[in-house]
């Protein structure tokens, strides 16, 4: 049979970079809590991003206190990266949704035929 939509996606190799960190609690930092909402900080730390937030922040902080080409090339740089990861989990999630999508049409369609030979039989 020919690739179809329903197909599931080949498998991802993950980058151990974005894993995401158990203790959560801990990783919330003052300046985190200010900036982001929570909800927000839940997703970031689904996609493995609080570490590099938190990086953000410092760099943005070094940037306002030093300007200079090179921090702002920093401070763009890695939110370049989040960008990107987040990108890829937004991708990842509507692949999935799309997978899911799927199976549930696939189970009303298996459904109906049971349905229908019920049906028959009666």
């Amino acid at each position: 049979m020919a690739a179809s939509y329903c197909d599931p996606p080949p498998p991802y190799r993950y980058d151990p970079t974005f894993a995401p960190r158990a203790d959560f609690a801990g990783a919330l930092t003052p300046a985190l809590l200010a900036r982001y909402p929570r909800r927000n900080l839940l997703t970031a730390k689904a996609a493995g991003l609080l570490p590099a937030l938190t990086t953000l922040l410092s760099l943005e902080a070094t940037a306002h206190q030093q300007p200079g080409p090179a921090a702002e090339v920093a401070v763009l740089r890695l939110r370049q990266l989040i960008g990107a990861q987040m990108a890829l989990v937004s991708t990842t999630v509507t692949s999935l949704n799309a997978e899911l999508d799927c199976e549930g049409e696939r189970a009303d369609q298996m459904a109906g035929y049971l349905k229908a030979r019920d049906d028959r039989r009666t």
